[in-house]
């Protein structure tokens, strides 16, 4: 019995520990339970406060593609070309978060604010913005601004090597014209750029740094000048060229000059303008002779200065030349041998307008069937016309009767009424007449000289 007893108030002392205990923790004071509800907040504000995220994200003078926003990290600009850097304005609530701005290669860290500027490329320019505390998980916000291309095709001048533009180069006017003379056969363009990133060509040529040389045909021909910016758009530039026809040539007209001590006539009573009476006491013809002489030379060395019928280099396959060749001389002396039956000649006109013929024929080969033999060649440019002789002259056998004749002969052809203004035949020696003993064979020789000179005129 005692012993159920004692059990029964043993489970009744256990029951009053327990609602003892209970009304402790029931009845706890106010105080303490607001401080440690208090404590319990704090700690959940800051763990709200210490994550890594951005509170601002703004670009100086540019519009986002959007707001910034909780969980977004990612956001995009387009500026156009003429914007070469940007500034950013960046920020956290997090006191203790550090925030690191890389672009281009270029860092800069604890960014916080505003920061750059930070220069911009042509297209795509990413940026990374790294927010970290060193507790928290960092996170990375990508920033990407879009610079245009740039749009400009302008020239900033156009030089040239010769001629002028007309008008006066202006980046806005793309046509030109340009007159340049005959003899100038190519032309020098070199463009200057507004831009670095423009690219030109030049006729299809593509312009580096020098100019281009162009060559002009006679007439009117164009020079396209192409300009092509950074982002396609193309200009052309157009030169009008006109190269000159080349000029006809006109040789200059030489008035005749006064003869020296010679006495100016009256007119006569017939019209004739000749004085029969005085003639500064010469005799009549020897006077008319001296002044058809006159007359002469001053013509020849008046034509013969402008003269385009005139060979530049004449030539024979056998002989010797007593005389060297020069264009202003018409007569040649050629000794050649007495077995030589031929002979090649080769003339060369200093106009390829000329046409030349030896001996009445284009054929250059000479048979030397007489002796001397005399060979003329006729050079014709228009209404101009010379005569060279050749005279090609072999040894006289030593039984037959020596005679010696040389004859100089200089031919100039008016060159106007392509008649010859002036022909001289000297004989330097005096048996040129024919002797009794040796007519036949004389006679023939003058014949010969006769039909010559009538071939010639």
């Amino acid at each position: 019995m005692l012993t159920k007893m004692s059990k029964s108030n043993g489970a009744k002392l256990v029951l009053v520990v327990s609602m003892v205990g209970l009304g402790s923790f029931v009845n706890m004071p106010a105080p303490i339970m607001a401080m440690e509800n208090q404590t319990g907040l704090s700690s959940t504000t800051n763990d709200v406060q210490q994550t890594n995220t951005l509170s601002k994200l703004e670009v100086d003078g540019v519009q986002l593609n959007q707001d910034l926003s909780p969980g977004v990290y990612d956001y995009s600009a387009s500026v156009n070309n003429s914007i070469q850097s940007v500034t950013l304005n960046v920020g956290s609530d997090n006191p203790d978060a550090i925030i690191t701005v890389t672009v281009n290669n270029q860092t800069i860290t604890n960014a916080n604010g505003t920061v750059g500027p930070f220069s911009l490329q042509t297209g795509d320019n990413k940026f990374l913005i790294t927010v970290d505390d060193k507790i928290h998980t960092p996170n990375t916000y990508t920033l990407t601004i879009t610079r245009k291309q740039n749009a400009n095709n302008l020239l900033q001048n156009i030089t040239l090597s010769n001629g002028e533009l007309s008008p006066q180069f202006s980046s806005d006017i793309t046509e030109y014209t340009v007159d340049v003379a005959n003899e100038v056969n190519s032309l020098t363009v070199s463009p200057q750029a507004c831009d670095n990133t423009e690219s030109i060509k030049i006729n299809d040529s593509i312009w580096k740094n020098d100019g281009i040389s162009v060559q002009l045909p006679v007439g009117k021909s164009d020079i396209v000048i192409m300009v092509t910016a950074e982002n396609g758009d193309v200009k052309a530039y157009t030169l009008h060229i006109t190269r000159e026809a080349e000029q006809a040539y006109k040789p200059p007209v030489t008035p005749p000059k006064p003869r020296p001590n010679e006495t100016p006539t009256k007119p006569s009573s017939n019209g004739n303008g000749a004085n029969p009476k005085k003639h500064s006491g010469q005799p009549q013809s020897k006077l008319s002779q001296n002044s058809t002489s006159t007359h002469a030379q001053q013509n020849k060395g008046a034509i013969q200065n402008t003269s385009t019928a005139i060979l530049s280099s004449l030539t024979v396959s056998e002989g010797t030349w007593v005389s060297s060749f020069s264009s202003d001389k018409f007569t040649y002396h050629i000794a050649v041998s007495s077995d030589v039956t031929s002979v090649t000649i080769n003339p060369t006109a200093t106009y390829s307008s000329a046409s030349i013929i030896l001996d009445g024929s284009n054929v250059n080969t000479i048979q030397l069937t007489r002796n001397p033999t005399i060979v003329p060649i006729v050079v014709t440019n228009g209404e101009d016309r010379k005569t060279y002789v050749l005279v090609f002259d072999k040894p006289v056998q030593p039984t037959t009767t020596t005679e010696t004749s040389q004859i100089s002969t200089d031919t100039t052809v008016n060159t106007t009424t392509n008649k010859p203004t002036s022909l001289t035949a000297t004989q330097p020696y005096s048996n040129l007449k024919p002797n009794k003993g040796n007519s036949k064979t004389s006679t023939s020789f003058w014949q010969r000289i006769l039909d010559f000179f009538k071939m010639i005129f």
